[in-house]
């Protein structure tokens, strides 16, 4: 039997503990440039859904408006409550579910100020693998897309498909924004957009090392087994 008042729950547990923590931003110079060469002034915001968590409260907290995509799973919906009580707007769907009414809103939401948030391996992987539906949303909207990614002080790993880091109370985050990836002003060729995505995620895994570096982490690169994918040719 489901419980209703999961969410509820799972929202006071995640207040409680992202209320200890202390975030440090870097790279914000990155996000300002996106704004200011941005036709509508928001830019999508891109992250591995392994830093989800941590990203959470330290994005949310620069006064910026957000649109985060959140699965239709039991799992999102948990999400999805936490995020719209912090004043996030959320857009329920995935590659498996909803798609193309998600991509819809998600444009909708950026013409209307929102700066889409996307974790571009999501909702089930593979980890560390760009997905190429937000690059199409980025260029139908005309958005630059920043990568972002954090690291912790001190964080735990759950057994998730992805390893989810989830930070342990007051710990220091660091989140670290990156280069804009400009839009492209026509549909791309299957070699231009797997060269895009690739770029998008040797970027990101570039991001995550520097995070690490600042919050003294050691494991500042994927494991193998999830950038092997970053060179094999194209299939096709």
């Amino acid at each position: 039997m489901r419980w209703d008042g999961a969410p509820l729950v799972v929202d006071r547990l995640a207040w409680a503990l992202t209320s200890t923590l202390t975030y440090h931003l870097f790279g914000m110079d990155h996000v300002r440039t996106a704004c200011r060469g941005s036709a509508g002034g928001t830019v999508m915001f891109v992250l591995w859904h392994q830093d989800l968590i941590l990203l959470a409260g330290g994005v949310r907290g620069q006064g910026m408006r957000l649109a985060a995509l959140v699965s239709r799973s039991g799992d999102g919906a948990l999400v999805a409550v936490h995020m719209q009580n912090r004043g996030v707007r959320t857009i329920r769907g995935s590659s498996h579910r909803g798609g193309a009414n998600a991509a819809k809103e998600m444009i909708q939401a950026a013409r209307e100020g929102h700066h889409p948030l996307i974790a571009i391996d999501g909702p089930k992987g593979p980890s560390k693998q760009t997905r190429t539906g937000p690059l199409e949303i980025a260029r139908l909207a005309n958005l630059p897309i920043v990568p972002i990614a954090a690291r912790a002080t001190h964080e735990l790993r759950l057994p998730t498909w992805d390893r989810i880091r989830v930070p342990r109370p007051r710990a220091h985050v660091a989140i670290v924004f990156g280069q804009p990836l400009w839009p492209v002003a026509a549909e791309q060729l299957p070699h231009e957009l797997e060269l895009r995505r690739k770029t998008l995620a040797i970027a990101l895994n570039d991001l995550s090392a520097q995070a690490a570096d600042h919050v003294g982490q050691r494991d500042r690169y994927p494991a193998a087994r999830h950038t092997a994918w970053l060179d094999e040719p194209r299939s096709g």
